[in-house]
């Protein structure tokens, strides 16, 4: 677990204690109180959007029923669903979703460069993405890497730590050939076809083991 995920899920803690303790003791919670509890936990559920949408929904539906002061107890709740799906991971990093933008720019261009008949700058595009996202990979099942790692190297250490099964390792590997040559001016040594595989595979990758958000 990263350290930042040491912090949220502390933070989520201390709100929840926060809540609870707001709940049992009413007569002693002021406005203020409420207005710190309420302030601190929307900040934490913005911070991970988009994968906590539902709970600021959530949570903004039941500040207005209650005209603006909802009662500890409701806002509990929803920290503690929060929390739990977060601990559980499905709520998304936001780095991915990020990054998962990104990565549908840069493989559209690939996309429009292939069709107007540039096809080494796009296998040249689609390759850095899915080099990038082999990093990503990596970072996630926290391997060391360097900046002189190629794809060829992330695939290995990825397949040796269990990522993927032998398939995606070989597939990966064809595809790194298509992404070296057009790195190295080897236009000949692939075709249009060659590159519209590696585009839709580095999509369907990064779909597969970053995100779902590649559509």
């Amino acid at each position: 677990m990263r350290l930042d995920q040491e912090k949220i899920i502390a933070r989520f803690d201390e709100l929840i204690k926060d809540a609870e303790r707001n709940r049992n003791d009413r007569d002693k919670v002021t406005a203020v109180d409420i207005a710190k509890l309420r302030a601190s936990a929307r900040h934490l559920l913005t911070l991970l959007l988009p994968g906590t949408k539902v709970y600021l929904e959530e949570w903004d539906a039941v500040t207005a029923h209650y005209s603006g002061s909802a009662p500890p107890a409701c806002y509990e709740g929803i920290l503690i669903a929060a929390k739990e799906d977060y601990v559980r991971g499905f709520i998304g990093d936001q780095r991915l979703f990020i990054c998962a933008e990104v990565f549908v720019d840069f493989l559209q261009q690939a996309y429009y460069l292939l069709n107007e008949g540039y096809k080494d700058a796009a296998a040249v595009i689609a390759g850095s993405v899915l080099e990038d996202g082999l990093r990503r990979l990596c970072d996630l099942k926290r391997l060391n890497h360097g900046e002189k790692d190629t794809i060829n190297s992330l695939n290995q250490m990825l397949y040796r730590d269990g990522a993927y099964n032998k398939l995606w390792h070989e597939e990966l590997s064809a595809k790194a050939v298509v992404r070296n040559d057009a790195a190295h001016g080897k236009y000949t040594g692939y075709g249009k076809q060659d590159v519209n595989g590696l585009i839709e595979f580095t999509k369907r990758f990064l779909r597969e083991f970053l995100n779902d958000q590649l559509d």
